[in-house]
Order: structure tokens, then sequence, then C-alpha cells
């Protein structure tokens, strides 16, 4: 199985491998991925492009075909079927956010907002940008809101200027916390095959934060 590279990296979604001494004692994994419910099966389909057969569908229920899930599992040994890579066991799993790209119109401007953040990672996977963030916030429960951006306008063939924007709803700043999303970077293609992306965002203590990545399509 491939090393899956953002999870040694990210505190909420580290990579497992147990360390046993027992032989027969089971490895366990983490992986960032699509579901995909096919009749009466459920895959999870990962960021590196491998595609897990889900052997208890029942533990994906409660979410839906296209949804963004992190899948903490084990690998079983049944047999594999053509066309898979892994039959996986799962045992837990966190539903992630996953939002398009905006355009800042009018409409939106004053509830998108421009309240700091920490960019803690941040890269591009298949069609998606994958973000872990840090804020400050309160233990009353006041929901945050992340969103990227863009400015109105056709689509450069270059280079695409986007904005990570953060609204604190006017939450207190008594505790530190951490979010992670994907964004949906297919409204982005244009007519070549790759674009630059250029993201910005405003963080604490007056910095900003900087950085071109490439979305290859």
């Amino acid at each position: 199985m491939k090393r899956y590279r953002i999870f040694n990296l990210l505190v909420l979604i580290s990579l497992i491998f147990a360390s046993c001494s027992q032989e027969d004692s089971p490895e366990f994994y983490s992986v960032l991925g699509t579901v995909e419910k096919v009749e009466d099966s459920t895959f999870v389909v990962s960021d590196e492009d491998e595609r897990l057969l889900v052997i208890n569908s029942s533990a994906l229920n409660s979410v839906n075909d296209n949804d963004r899930i992190i899948v903490y599992f084990t690998i079983s040994d049944m047999a594999k079927p053509i066309g898979v890579d892994y039959v996986i066991d799962i045992y837990n799993f966190s539903t992630v956010l996953f939002k398009p790209v905006l355009v800042l119109e009018y409409e939106i401007s004053d509830s998108i907002g421009n309240d700091p953040m920490t960019v803690r990672n941040i890269w591009i996977a298949k069609d998606f940008l994958n973000l872990n963030f840090d804020y400050y916030g309160g233990s009353s429960g006041i929901k945050h809101f992340i969103n990227l951006i863009r400015f109105p306008g056709d689509i450069p063939t270059d280079t695409v200027e986007l904005e990570l924007r953060h609204n604190a709803n006017d939450d207190s700043e008594s505790l530190l916390l951490n979010g992670f999303v994907s964004f949906d970077l297919q409204s982005l293609r244009n007519a070549g095959d790759s674009v630059v992306i250029h993201v910005k965002a405003k963080e604490y203590n007056s910095r900003q934060f900087d950085k071109h990545l490439i979305y290859k399509f």
C-alpha cells in the first residue's frame, strides 16, 4: 500500500502504523478520499487514486455518495475483486467539509468575512484543494465559516487569484481550534491542461499567507 503523504503532517489525520510485537496484530491505516456507492457496494477512492472496497459497508450508512471523508481501517485478507486495490474494514471515520470555490459577488461580500486564521498545510490532490488550518474561537458553539473565493470574471489561462476567507461571527478568541476542508477546483478549469492558483490568506499578527500551486487537469 502506498504511504499517504499527508497524514504524517496533520494533527487531525495522522497516518497510523501500529508497531506490534505479535505477528498476527493488524496494522492500522488512515486515508483521505471520496465515497463512491455503487448498487450494493461501497468504495472509498483515495486522493492517491487507489480504490478501496469497504467490507463493512454499513459503517458508512450515514454518508452519501461523493462525500469527502477520512477513514481509519485495517486491510482485509479477502480476495480483491478486479479493479480494487484493497479490501478494507473500517473502524472509524470523520466527514470532511467539502465546498466549491465561490465568486465574490456583492450579495455575499458582507457574510464572507475577513478574519485571520493560520494555514497549517495546503495542497492539491486531483480536483481538490485540501486545507488544514488553525483559528481562535470560544466554547459557546458559535459557527465559523471558511471559504475559498475568486473575483468575478473569466478564468485566466495562466494564474487564478484566490483568497481564503474566515468569518468568525464575532466569536471570542479563548481557544485554539483546528479545521479541515476540501475545496472543489473543477470550476477553475480552462481550455488548457493546467493553471496556476495563487492562494492568499489573512493570518494572525498582521501576517499574510501567500502560495502558488499548480492545478493539473
